[in-house]
């Protein structure tokens, strides 16, 4: 997953933009859709996620190495929209032996996604100035979700997946609010494989969780367009 953040001159008015968002917002995504219809406008430069995701807040090696780290495995099924696609479809195909128990731990989620209706989609956020690229739309147990794809050795907690919920929540507002999808997306779900085969874990954002991340990601964007402003 990819997701970039526009920059330009004004940081001030973004940031009252963002406030008024927080205000206006009663319920979960609402307020922000319907503004974001009316006041599309051109985005400005882009810059990384990670500039965003980890605005003011305490890092250490583990963090850094496990927000760098790009599952192999997932990077070998990402590498073409097709392969992936297979996999998520669970067609048979060509996993290397060493990703072999990756792999199996993945699998365990796939037997419960159906209807997959996008692969690595670009998505913009007409209003806050952020786009990227996101993993997956598709049902999960029959309601549409975005996934996130991911890979570790050790075994995830909410509390040890950092940033995680925040870009997905980014993703999520982004994709609600691009008239170029015509469908709106309530739950989120982030697929952790791991690297000796364990079951995967899979933490699932809805409702109240979700509008929590989102907020806080409208925290972090009115934070780092301050701190770019100062």
């Amino acid at each position: 997953m990819r997701l970039l953040v526009k920059n330009k001159s004004g940081h001030s008015k973004k940031a009252e933009n963002i406030k008024q968002l927080m205000r206006e917002q009663k319920q979960m995504f609402g307020p922000l859709l319907e503004d974001s219809k009316k006041r599309k406008k051109k985005l400005p430069s882009q810059r990384s996620v990670q500039k965003i995701a980890t605005t003011n807040v305490n890092d250490n090696e583990e963090k850094r190495k496990d927000l760098r780290e790009n599952s192999e495995f997932i990077w070998t099924v990402k590498n073409t929209g097709s392969k992936k696609l297979k996999i998520i479809k669970k067609e048979k195909v060509d996993v290397p032996e060493r990703l072999k128990p990756t792999y199996n731990s993945i699998k365990l989620i796939l037997k419960d996604i159906t209807d997959v209706r996008l692969i690595e989609s670009h998505v913009v956020h007409p209003t806050l100035g952020y786009r990227g690229i996101f993993d997956c739309v598709a049902s999960y147990r029959g309601n549409l979700c975005l996934i996130d794809w991911k890979k570790s050795e050790k075994i995830k907690t909410l509390s040890s997946i950092y940033d995680s919920p925040l870009q997905l929540s980014a993703y999520i507002g982004a994709l609600n609010s691009d008239p170029n999808y015509p469908f709106k997306i309530k739950t989120g779900i982030l697929a952790i494989a791991y690297v000796e085969g364990q079951p995967p874990s899979i933490f699932e954002f809805t409702g109240k969780k979700l509008e929590f991340y989102w907020k806080e990601w409208l925290k972090r964007v009115e934070k780092y367009h301050i701190i770019k402003s100062s």
